[in-house]
């Protein structure tokens, strides 16, 4: 995964390659940039057509760093085995991941991304 590279603009931190990094997690950038939303109280715009990707405030590249970590932890890496092989799953208003390393299914953490990934991915397969 790259790291991440911010710019500031006064009121604003764009991160320039949220596509790259959202690309090597094997995620949407636009799940990235809510988490952080959530995570960081924040709002945000975005624009995919353009990979434009904004949180109003100002962020260090280390302070979004830490917490993609846990994005990383909770939506990424199976909850048994740690391999970054998931495959998140919708079901009766849950969202569950199937990893294909370890075969394991498991409830992914009761965050608010995991509802917003449900309402509003067509990505997340229906089980």
């Amino acid at each position: 995964m790259p790291a991440l590279i911010t710019q500031y603009n006064g009121t604003q931190t764009q991160v320039a390659n949220l596509q790259d990094v959202a690309r090597a997690l094997r995620v949407s950038a636009l799940y990235v940039l809510k988490f952080w939303e959530y995570e960081l109280g924040v709002s945000t715009v975005y624009g995919e057509r353009e990979e434009r990707y904004v949180l109003n405030g100002h962020f260090p590249a280390a302070v979004l760093q830490v917490s993609l970590d846990v994005f990383i932890k909770k939506f990424v890496l199976c909850g048994r085995c740690k391999c970054p092989d998931v495959v998140l799953e919708g079901k009766k208003d849950r969202l569950w991941s199937r990893c294909a390393a370890c075969g394991a299914r498991l409830v992914v953490d009761s965050h608010q991304l995991a509802s917003f990934i449900l309402r509003s991915s067509p990505a997340v397969t229906e089980t």
